[in-house]
């Protein structure tokens, strides 16, 4: 089979944003029992390490393709997950509101940081060439407060 653009494309799909967010828990699923593990033991246990690992473990996978799925409505399933990490950095107990964990982990909700990608993606779009279709697409696409 040669490779050829009209290939590549038919055999290329784009999943949508309840999918993505459906294999997303899983794996952040897993990662944040690699963050329990890593707290569990003595060499590697305070907050500056696990910080760390959260991002880049836990925050990584669920950022990624953001702009896409920001707006859908099982955005909550991948947030639990995170959740979870920033109770483990911080040490709180379930009974700890929500909102204080942010304040407590010093890194920002989630849904901030979606909207933060989103913002930078848009402005790297807008800096495009006139002449890129992608810039066109996002222009005329229609403006709607989250995805069904």
């Amino acid at each position: 089979m040669t490779l050829t653009p009209s290939t590549l494309v038919s055999h290329w799909t784009v999943p949508q944003p309840t999918e993505h967010t459906s294999v997303m828990y899983p794996r952040s699923y897993s990662r944040t029992a690699l963050i329990r593990k890593l707290k569990a033991t003595k060499w590697g246990a305070n907050q500056p390490v696990l910080k760390v690992s959260v991002l880049a473990l836990c925050y990584s996978v669920a950022e990624y393709c953001a702009p896409v799925w920001e707006r859908s409505a099982r955005t909550n399933k991948v947030d639990i997950q995170l959740r979870i990490a920033m109770r483990i950095i911080s040490g709180a107990l379930k009974a700890t509101p929500i909102q204080w964990l942010p304040t407590m982990t010093s890194i920002a909700p989630s849904h901030l940081r979606r909207k933060a990608a989103t913002s930078i993606m848009h402005q790297r779009i807008d800096s495009m060439n006139e002449n890129i279709p992608l810039k066109k697409t996002v222009a005329h696409a229609p403006a709607t407060t989250r995805l069904k």
